[in-house]
């Protein structure tokens, strides 16, 4: 809900880290990361999760991003699980109840990085592909051109 204003509004999962990555940095505008957590709670893993798409975007030192404490933070708990987010998803307080009502087998499966080369996004209350937008004329943002003002 409180991305549904947003001029671009990407989803990201371990499983599409690569695709959001490459959207933002060929989008080259600022943004921010919400993380869904539950009833307004934080979330280890969607902080672990922000906090690998920090990482990623800022590997090269020139991308001139400047990361408020909440973007350092996230990034600062990802170097912790980052080689064992299976482990984190066990850790989390999401992930223990998905392992008590019996789904500890999607807890593998979210932990997975890059496995999918889709890029969902969210326009107009829609979630579809990037590609579901471009072919549906309906469903296509399309850019307002700007009048210059003479000072």
């Amino acid at each position: 809900m409180k991305s549904k204003f947003a001029h671009n509004c990407a989803i990201l999962g371990f499983v599409n880290m690569s695709m959001v990555v490459e959207y933002l940095t060929n989008l080259n505008e600022d943004f921010i990361i919400l993380c869904a957590g539950k009833s307004g709670e934080f979330s280890l893993e969607d902080t672990v999760c922000a906090g690998m798409l920090i990482k990623e975007l800022t590997k090269n030192p020139a991308c001139g991003y400047d990361l408020t404490d909440s973007a350092l933070g996230a990034s600062k708990i990802y170097e912790a699980y980052k080689t064992s987010l299976l482990t984190m998803m066990h850790e989390s307080e999401h992930g223990k109840y998905l392992v008590s009502i019996g789904f500890e087998e999607d807890l593998l499966e979210c932990s997975r990085v890059d496995v999918y080369s889709i890029l969902p996004l969210l326009r107009n209350g829609v979630i579809r592909t990037r590609e579901g937008f471009e072919s549906d004329p309906k469903l296509t943002m399309k850019k307002i051109p700007q009048k210059s003002a003479n000072i």
